[in-house]
């Protein structure tokens, strides 16, 4: 895990996805960053993170990009937040922290819409393209997937390999992949999404 400013995040998330000529300079932030997500078209940056990587306070954060002005804090994940997804239309994010909470965020009202707690942390969300859809990484190797509208639990599947690093939910895919450093594991989705 890295620790690097905002401003370093965001130089490296620029460039990567080739969203701007000139990274702008954000606001000075001396915590974690774990993790990002664009929204609005890419004019707003959303980071988590926190103060340490255990059970210290929690940090979801809301930048401009143009200005590097942060434009908003959302209160509620009370240690380290591991991941954050948005949906395809900005209006909800999703994220994890160490203390096996999932939070639905209403993004324009900057406020929770739903909590979901599990037992262990949750390593990663990822979002179906068409937001209907979300995918949680547990400790335990565990992958669950939930209706994003509700949070109703869909499918768990029990793959034995704890940590997941990184995984993918593509429009009308049939399987889903999940990538750790000790392997992966791919999974039939038919009739669950």
């Amino acid at each position: 895990m890295l620790r690097c400013s905002i401003a370093v995040c965001l130089f490296a998330l620029m460039n990567l996805t080739a969203l701007a000529e000139d990274a702008a300079t954000l606001a000075k932030q001396n915590r974690w960053v774990t993790s990002a997500a664009f929204i609005k078209d890419g004019s707003q940056l959303v980071t988590a993170g926190g103060e340490s990587l255990l059970y210290r306070g929690g940090d979801v954060k809301i930048w401009d990009v143009k200005s590097g002005n942060q434009v908003a804090s959302l209160e509620g994940q009370p240690t380290i937040v591991w991941s954050v997804a948005a949906s395809p239309d900005g209006k909800t994010l999703i994220t994890s922290g160490y203390d096996g909470k999932i939070i639905l965020w209403n993004a324009a009202e900057k406020k929770p819409l739903q909590t979901i707690e599990k037992k262990g942390w949750i390593r990663r969300v990822a979002l179906t393209p068409d937001g209907k859809t979300f995918a949680a990484a547990m400790e335990d190797g565990n992958v669950i997937l939930f209706e994003a509208d509700g949070g109703k639990e869909l499918k768990t599947f029990p793959d034995g390999l704890p940590g997941k690093f990184r995984f993918v939910l593509p429009k009308g895919a049939k399987e889903l992949t999940v990538e750790t450093p000790n392997g992966s594991v791919t999974q039939d989705l038919t009739g669950v999404v």
